[in-house]
């Protein structure tokens, strides 16, 4: 497996396990801190497949690492608990595909930009 498919996987968990803090619990800084880790991996991706390659393993591996680490309830719970994660997950691979690709259009852009004050 190739290295670029680590990066987003690596982001992900650690994006959610940091958002477990409590400053993070509240719903707007997990939005915005999911949202630019998103776009700032989406600077340095190309390709509308490795777009959305980047933004479903971004938003997958966020989703699980948050929510199984929030997780605090008993050991017959995990079943349900884990459909949830699995239901949530897809919603945030939306979000991971729209972070990304926004990203990757602002690093397309300033490239272009930059090119034209050189040239």
């Amino acid at each position: 497996m190739k290295l670029k498919y680590f990066i987003p996987v690596i982001l992900g968990v650690v994006c959610g396990i940091l958002s477990t803090y409590p400053i993070e619990l509240k719903f707007l800084p997990c939005i915005i801190f999911w949202g630019l880790a998103g776009a700032i991996l989406g600077l340095f991706t190309e390709g509308k497949r490795e777009i959305i390659r980047a933004g479903i393993l971004f938003g997958i591996f966020l989703a699980v690492a948050f929510l199984f680490s929030r997780f605090g309830g008993t050991f017959d719970k995990v079943p349900s608990y884990s459909l949830f994660v699995a239901l949530a997950s897809v919603g945030s691979t939306i979000g991971g595909i729209g972070a990304v690709f926004i990203g990757s259009k602002l690093g397309s852009w300033f490239n272009k930009k930059n090119n034209n004050i050189i040239n």
